[in-house]
């Protein structure tokens, strides 16, 4: 065991890593997410307001 971590310890880290960030970033931005009302609620404001810029 301690042979394989000495090889590859910094491959498994690295896949260690990616995978918890994966994993993050997409629990954020499901479709019920915090991040992702955030973002499609600014979206829709910019929208309205570019409207409104328009429309004047």
């Amino acid at each position: 065991m301690k042979e394989i971590f000495e090889q590859y310890g910094g491959a498994i880290l690295t896949v260690v890593a990616v995978l918890a960030l994966v994993t993050i970033v997409s629990t954020l931005l499901k479709a019920d997410g915090v991040v992702y009302t955030a973002l499609a609620d600014l979206v829709k404001n910019f929208a309205s307001a570019a409207g409104v810029v328009k429309g004047a």
